[in-house]
């Protein structure tokens, strides 16, 4: 089968893209037994992770709606606000209302 990688990036491909669609496409996933909070094999990685450190707040918003941990650490203990943190003071240039607006997502 796909590695645990793979299928969080999937998840968080799919959480990415607009529309009614996507979030049906996660809910049926997640119907299927498959946990939306899935991290990877090498540390523990989740789509929540990608999401916070890809500064996504469609996807953000949308995997905590269907109850993604917003705090879930890695095998570092890196959380989904360090990954956006991170994320966010790499920027260049800084937008303070629009960075201070995605952290908000992610407390």
């Amino acid at each position: 089968g796909a590695s645990n990688k793979v299928i969080a990036s999937l998840i968080l491909n799919i959480a990415q893209t607009e529309g009614e669609a996507a979030e049906k496409a996660l809910l049926d996933l997640r119907a299927r037994g498959l946990p939306l909070d899935l991290g990877d094999e090498e540390g523990g990685v989740t789509a929540m992770h990608k999401a916070a450190g890809t500064r996504s707040p469609l996807a953000v918003r949308r995997l905590f709606a269907l109850g993604v941990p917003i705090n879930i650490p890695t095998q570092c203990g890196d959380t989904p606000f360090d990954w956006g943190a991170q994320a966010t003071l790499a920027r260049r240039p800084a937008s303070p209302s629009d960075d201070l607006t995605f952290l908000r997502l992610l407390v």
